[in-house]
């Protein structure tokens, strides 16, 4: 009871501080929207070099819409084994026949230097229908054949298709949420590849996923909703609505999936919904707005971060009530259990340190340098942290000796990281529209996928 007092008079004392607000980019309309990608190119065209001048959408009426503003230059080299996002385009609603594509330039590496291909006049068509729907996005893909790219020596006779992607095995599969875009990619976790997007409105943020029944939970902060999305269908399942202004936030289940927790920082509050029922149960307020929430080891509680107040609080999620609190010596942002459940380490602003709590009697245990910058951390089945950093780095911290073990540098800024404890690799969103793949081991890069699309947060199914 002492340390609730002493967190709300900090609370009270403190509502004027914040966190620094996340950068605003423009929302569009995630509906009517066609995602295009370049799936991995094959070793054949590694000395080849094209420029796609015309990419376009032919409707069913025979009706041409323009995809690209400019004429694309393709190193395939680069692309060899990768996915590409080629362009988001939206279109009128409508059945469509297929992609119209021209390559009007090609070069072939030689031992004289590049050699001039002859290449087609006129567009081709890459028939596969497909249907643009007001209240949906569609992916498609463009593959191109390793068989006879050039024929003669001198002419370009490249055989591109179009088709629409088969979801892999609902356990293979991992989400990214994009909240300018307004929509979730779906991803395959060996390869990985985008097979899908589902558009789902007004900025998408945190997600959480239902491992049993195969269900995940977006929060849409601008439309103060939450969407439960079959994931054996990609298909919106519910959408629950919440009061006008709680922005929600971050996510997080309770651990037999009844009960979804829900930060608020619209409303200062922690919302507790029904998943079965799809409507909220009870709330939870707060004097200052909530961050993170984390569900704690078993079934009833969970910890809420109150950066505002320096504070941490522990809620009882089946009576709704806060059973304990306290003040810490730094502004606290994010945080994660440890794998075996008896460390809290949160991530903090006024720092460069990570903060290790008791996770029963929340007394504070140590501190761990990391450097500032942090900015998201996630525990793996080996008993070890990953801290993921604005410089671009991944720190491995053992909890137990309370020392950064490790670091390796990565793609960009860290924006989220998430390990597989299936394939033992780990999976780093950056700031510059990349997924990357990891071997937790050697710490060697595995794959890069291109997401054409500014993402805030991934989870695997698999993953605890």
């Amino acid at each position: 009871m002492r340390f609730a007092i002493i967190l709300s008079l900090i609370c009270l004392l403190l509502g004027g501080c914040s966190l620094t607000p996340m950068e605003q980019t423009p929302v569009v309309d995630p509906g009517a929207m066609l995602h295009l990608y370049l799936q991995p190119l094959p070793q054949e065209v590694r000395s080849l070099e094209l420029r796609i001048a015309t990419l376009s959408a032919r409707r069913s009426d025979g009706k041409e819409f323009p995809l690209l503003a400019a004429s694309v230059e393709l190193n395939p080299a680069q692309r060899i084994g990768r996915q590409t996002k080629l362009l988001s385009r939206q279109l009128p609603p409508g059945d469509y026949l297929g992609i119209s594509l021209l390559v009007d330039q090609a070069t072939q590496s030689s031992e004289e230097g590049p050699l001039a291909l002859l290449t087609e006049t006129e567009p081709l068509l890459l028939s596969n229908p497909f249907q643009i729907r007001a209240d949906q996005a569609t992916a498609l893909f463009i593959s191109l054949s390793p068989d006879r790219l050039v024929t003669d020596g001198f002419r370009l006779t490249a055989k591109f298709s179009l088709w629409s992607s088969q979801p892999p095995l609902t356990g293979l599969k991992g989400l990214i949420s994009h909240p300018a875009a307004g929509s979730v990619s779906f991803f395959e976790k060996k390869s990985p590849l985008i097979f899908s997007v589902l558009a789902l409105g007004q900025r998408p943020s945190g997600l959480t996923l239902d491992q049993t029944r195969q269900r995940a939970y977006v929060a849409l902060t601008q439309e103060d909703a939450i969407v439960a999305i079959d994931l054996v269908r990609q298909q919106i399942e519910r959408k629950i609505r919440l009061r006008p202004g709680d922005r929600p936030q971050w996510l997080d289940l309770s651990e037999d999936g009844r009960r979804l927790l829900v930060s608020l920082p619209g409303s200062n509050a922690l919302g507790i919904i029904d998943t079965q029922l799809f409507r909220e149960r009870q709330r939870v307020h707060f004097v200052t707005r909530p961050t993170d929430v984390i569900r704690a080891a078993g079934n009833a509680r969970a910890y809420i971060i109150l950066p505002e107040a320096n504070g941490l609080a522990l809620i009882d999620t089946e009576r709704g009530n806060i059973d304990a609190s306290v003040s810490l010596p730094e502004t606290p942002t994010f945080g994660s259990l440890s794998s075996d459940g008896e460390l809290l380490v949160l991530l903090t602003e006024t720092a460069p340190d990570l903060l290790m709590l008791e996770s029963k009697s929340l007394q504070l245990r140590g501190r761990v340098f990391v450097g500032y910058g942090a900015t998201c951390l996630a525990s793996a089945d080996n008993g070890l942290l990953y801290v993921g950093l604005q410089s671009g780095e991944v720190q491995v911290i053992d909890p137990r000796v309370a020392l950064a073990i490790d670091q390796f540098r990565v793609g960009g800024a860290v924006q989220d990281l998430v390990p597989d404890r299936i394939e033992n690799s780990l999976f780093v969103l950056t700031d510059r529209q990349q997924l990357e793949k990891y071997d937790l081991i050697s710490k060697r890069k595995l794959a890069s996928l291109e997401l054409g699309m500014a993402g805030f947060e991934l989870t695997l199914m698999g993953e605890k």
